[in-house]
């Protein structure tokens, strides 16, 4: 059986749980200190038998560990390469391979997902299958359940996303309320916050911010194509470039297959024509 050694120093009274018993440490304990052992581990090695030993200082314990509710271990399965600290992370795991989940409720709901990581409070929390996901961030990712090849960096970055797959969320909420669209890239705060769909590129603070079913639109600067819910195959690129562009003089509907460069450009107008919606 291959081992687990995780590190830590606790200068008070350490509690181990482990296999219904618990184990009292008190004064300074250091690492390595909690080790998955047998078949060639530690104590194995040492010629002790049992769950617990302790040689050349170090603390060595045959299952995972527990400390102020804080465990550390390989979750649910056992499965040597999975890591766990958290409270309830790795909780259903059955098969699942190659996951690092840290945080409240990490990757709890993971059955048979793997290469996942995890990082912060509830990040990929009820993920079941979806495979090779970075989430960064509180509530990154925390609907997702089998889509895969997603990076979310940050405060509820891709929050919604459940089957979608391979995009790129880096900021507060970006991207927070798609679910199934594929491939975008949005980078910056509420970076196409209310996008549903696939394939569009939008950096910049509050970039195509209510985009809902456009596609295939390129959008570079702070609040470009912000106020739009619809527009395919759209360049945008400067301060509120397309900021309320339309096409019918309303403030949503956006045309297809416009450029637009510039500090505002194409802004508040409609049809093409460069014409201000307030005269």
């Amino acid at each position: 059986m291959p081992y687990q050694s995780v590190k830590f120093w606790v200068p008070l009274t350490l509690v181990v749980f482990f296999a219904g018993t618990f184990v009292f440490a008190t004064g300074p304990v250091q690492g390595p200190s909690v080790t998955r052992s047998g078949g060639g581990g530690p104590c194995a090695a040492a010629g002790v038998s049992g769950r617990f030993c302790q040689t050349d200082g170090v603390q060595t314990i045959d299952a995972g560990a527990r400390i102020q509710s804080i465990y550390i271990g390989l979750g649910k399965g056992a499965i040597a390469n999975n890591m766990v600290v958290g409270t309830t992370g790795l909780q259903a795991n059955t098969t699942g391979f190659r996951n690092t989940c840290i945080g409240f409720e990490s990757c709890q709901a993971n059955t048979d997902g793997q290469d996942n990581v995890a990082l912060g409070n509830n990040v990929l929390e009820v993920n079941t299958s979806g495979l090779t996901n970075t989430g960064v961030g509180n509530r990154a990712l925390n609907k997702n359940t089998l889509g895969a090849n997603n990076v979310a960096h940050g405060y509820w970055a891709c929050r919604e996303n459940t089957i979608g797959a391979h995009n790129t969320c880096i900021g507060t909420d970006a991207l927070y309320q798609n679910q199934t669209g594929d491939g975008n890239v949005c980078v910056g705060v509420a970076a196409c916050d209310g996008n549903l769909v696939s394939e569009n590129v939008c950096v910049g603070r509050y970039a195509c911010y209510n985009g809902q079913t456009g596609t295939q639109n390129a959008s570079l600067g702070s609040y470009v194509n912000s106020q739009a819910t619809s527009g395919d195959r759209n360049v945008n690129l400067g301060y509120q470039a397309a900021y309320g562009y339309s096409e019918d003089g309303g403030t949503t509907v956006t045309p297809d297959s416009n450029v637009m460069i510039g500090w505002r450009a194409g802004w508040r107008s409609h049809n093409g024509y460069g014409r201000d919606r307030d005269g």
